[in-house]
């Protein structure tokens, strides 16, 4: 179910019909349902490896940059995965929190964003909510003005952080 509910979500946008992904996948929408109650909890099943490969690229990157530089890297990874599907932008947000892969980007990105904090890179008044609504936001914004201007309001918003 997960594999036809990945192929949709890229085909059609994370808003595709929950009942076409259930006909695809060869079960009733109840089934559908019983597994993964919400549309959210169906893009946390079916993005659960992505996110744990984002929060260990934080780790990667943690150990081989600079605070600044790991941060900035991590943080256009976060752009680009959640530009995964189009339309996930706007989803991100709600997932439903205590997934084991939602609570490892949070961990990972908060320890990231803790370290230039502490090395001076950046705003001390910049909490993770904040990095993750603005690299969400961007994603939103760059989905119908293409890979350059994302690139360009990614480099704004990293700007923006610094102290």
């Amino acid at each position: 179910m997960l594999t036809v509910a990945d192929e949709e979500f890229t085909a059609h946008g994370a808003e595709v019909s929950l009942d076409q992904i259930a006909k695809r996948a060869g079960v009733g929408i109840g089934t559908l349902y019983r597994h993964f109650p919400t549309r959210q909890d169906l893009l946390v099943a079916t993005l659960a490896d992505s996110m744990l490969a984002l929060a260990k690229k934080a780790k990667e990157l943690g150990a081989a940059r600079s605070a600044g530089q790991a941060l900035a890297e991590w943080i256009a990874a976060y752009v680009k995965h959640s530009s995964t599907y189009q339309g996930l932008s706007i989803c991100l947000n709600t997932l439903p929190d205590g997934s084991d892969a939602c609570s490892a980007v949070v961990e990972a990105g908060s320890t990231l964003l803790a370290r230039a904090q502490a090395e001076g890179c950046v705003r001390l008044d910049v909490d993770f909510e904040d990095i993750s609504a603005m690299a969400t936001a961007v994603a939103f914004a760059a989905e119908d003005v293409g890979k350059t201007r994302r690139k360009r309001m990614l480099e704004v918003f990293i700007d923006g952080l610094k102290r």
